[in-house]
């Protein structure tokens, strides 16, 4: 639980104990002070030394410990090592783990103590943890509790270690593919793709109707959904329960997941998609054309990167005209700014132009330089001129707005 204020307790020897405050050691009237008194707050019952765990006021843990009316650290399941370890406190934890005792109940209730450092990424807890023979092994108690929690919140560091225990590893598609489908539902790449490195994770990517890519679908990872298809049997069976995925992503406006979905289906296109589905037709023209625009981005920014700069995107297929390609995607106010944003710092494109090219021209450095961002600036101007004209809403045209004549006409 994060730091508890003194103003959420009544005690005086709690709000003591939550300030950190050492004056409970001086001379005081045992009526003012009992060192042994619980309080219930939020759910759990809270001992001086649990409270001082909990907030990590390791000088105030040696001196409770040295109280000889303390008598079992490890109370409560081993409430105080379980507190100190979910908030990170290794000082703490590793006081702790000095008493036979707590050490002797270290993986209490299902080796919660590991699967609440683990649930909040304090990996040099989990090590410390782990360092304990009965807590490494049972890392994978309670179907790799601590494996799902530190996948569920992103902490590559703490799966990475984890995995490095056999069992865990072993136990990796434990429950239904429990920690891949959390990683997948909270949008943690780096972490289904580590998971993704594991057989018997990759097998069951496809249980419960394509469960896994629906969940990834209907939360919009597009990055993770883009991973999940690379897996031959879950683009296998991405038209399950009548296509499923598609009419998901369809109704939450993820045109680009729609088009990747419709374009794995149907490469001919419309011509080979069933009736039924024509309601999504508009969604998957948005993300062909999302699509397009962000090719269009990174030739531009390729471009860039290899010193040969384009005023606007006809320039990438055309070069040294000034005709603009018909069949270029409408770069308009609503998807230019953030396609820009999204491109101007990209590492992944400059790695990838450098690779191309096999030569250096000081990627790093060009990413961030004026120069590029004021090119930026100039094609995205070119290209919204350019539209304007194509549509009739230039300079010469007899309208400057849809629908809306201009003044005296």
């Amino acid at each position: 639980m994060p730091y508890i204020s003194a103003e959420e307790f009544t005690s005086p020897i709690l709000k003591k104990i939550a300030d950190g405050d050492e004056s409970i050691f001086r001379d005081v009237s045992e009526n003012d002070f009992n060192l042994t008194e619980q309080v219930n707050y939020n759910y759990r019952q809270w001992s001086p030394l649990s409270l001082a765990c909990n907030n990590g006021h390791n000088h105030l843990v040696k001196r409770l410990l040295e109280v000889p009316a303390i008598v079992d650290a490890a109370a409560r399941n081993n409430n105080a090592l379980l507190w100190a370890a979910e908030d990170g406190h290794l000082g703490v934890v590793n006081r702790l783990l000095e008493i036979p005792a707590v050490v002797a109940n270290a993986i209490a209730d299902y080796n919660h103590a590991l699967g609440l450092a683990a649930e909040n990424g304090h990996i040099h807890v989990v090590n410390r943890l782990l360092e304990v023979p009965a807590v490494a092994d049972s890392a994978a108690a309670c179907n790799n509790h601590a494996l799902f929690r530190a996948a569920e919140n992103g902490h590559i560091h703490v799966v990475n270690r984890l995995l490095e225990i056999p069992a865990v590893a072993d136990n990796a598609a434990a429950s239904n593919n429990k920690a891949l489908r959390f990683a997948v539902e909270n949008g943690h790449l780096h972490v289904v793709n580590i998971l993704l490195e594991i057989p018997a994770v990759v097998a069951k990517t496809t249980d419960y109707n394509n469960s896994v890519l629906l969940c990834a679908v209907e939360n919009g990872h597009l990055s993770i959904v883009n991973r999940l298809l690379e897996i031959p049997m879950v683009a296998g069976n991405g038209a399950d329960c009548n296509d499923l995925a598609l009419c998901l992503a369809e109704e939450n406006d993820y045109f680009e997941i729609s088009h990747i979905l419709a374009k794995l289906q149907w490469p001919r296109g419309v011509i080979d998609m069933p009736d039924y589905l024509h309601h999504c037709l508009p969604a998957i023209h948005q993300g062909a054309l999302l699509a397009s625009g962000k090719k269009e981005f990174e030739d531009m920014v390729k471009c860039w990167i290899r010193g040969n700069p384009a005023n606007n995107t006809s320039d990438i297929h055309f070069p040294g005209h000034n005709e603009s390609s018909q069949e270029h995607v409408l770069i308009d106010r609503h998807n230019a700014p953030r396609l820009i944003l999204q491109y101007a710092g990209c590492i992944d494109v400059a790695r990838e132009s450098g690779n191309e090219s096999r030569a250096d021209h000081g990627m790093n450095s060009l990413l961030y330089s004026s120069r590029l961002h004021k090119t930026f600036q100039t094609a995205y101007e070119n290209g919204q001129r350019e539209s304007r004209e194509r549509l009739g809403y230039g300079d010469g045209a007899m309208v400057d707005n849809p629908g809306r004549p201009k003044p005296g006409m």
